[in-house]
């Protein structure tokens, strides 16, 4: 899976609501996302949307918030739904990808608290759509039938780039950890 998964990121939009993530900071995992795929960095970027496993929505809800709420004098999601739903609609209009799997092919990634909110621009047309979320709570929207959870990681500003990887592979990797539940369920494998 590892060598064949691959993803498609769309090219509609114009930064800084979509194509680019905060690079710094507690939001930072998302800018990093988008970056590496974007750029090619990462072995999973698609060189073309037929070899694609899964298509990036590349809006950053952290950004949408920043431009669009400062000052902030509501916190009505209005603005957040429609930014979104629009991107949405111009790729679901222009390409098959979207239409042929009801959008469960498809994710965004963000940390902000308001991206679990994004499926209420249209609960129908977004019930399908993969939400990569920092916040998995699912009292506050998260739902684990569908959504997956990545790490917040709160980059230094004017440190992001390529993780910090072992050198060695991880075939070589003499320790395996795994962590599930409360603190009491912690399992080491040594190889």
């Amino acid at each position: 899976m590892e060598k064949t998964f691959k993803v498609w990121v769309y090219r509609e939009g114009e930064t800084p609501l979509v194509h680019m993530g905060p690079m710094k900071d507690i939001y930072s995992i998302e800018g990093q996302f988008v970056d590496e795929i974007e750029r090619g960095m990462s072995p999973f970027a698609a060189s073309h949307p037929d070899e694609a496993h899964v298509f990036l929505l590349p809006v950053s809800i952290a950004n949408v918030v920043h431009y669009l709420y400062q000052p902030l004098v509501t916190y009505s999601r209005e603005q957040l739904h429609k930014v979104f739903l629009d991107y949405v609609n111009v790729v679901a209009h222009k390409y098959p990808y979207w239409n042929r799997s009801l959008g469960a092919d498809h994710f965004f990634v963000s940390c902000h608290d308001w991206a679990p909110d994004v499926s209420g621009s249209n609960s129908e047309l977004m019930k399908n759509l993969i939400r990569v979320l920092c916040n998995a709570n699912t009292s506050e929207g998260f739902n684990p039938q569908r959504d997956v959870s990545i790490p917040e990681i709160n980059i230094p500003r004017g440190h992001l780039g390529p993780p910090r990887l072992s050198s060695s592979s991880r075939h070589d990797r003499p320790i395996l950890a795994f962590f599930a539940g409360g603190s009491h369920e912690k399992i080491l494998l040594q190889h």
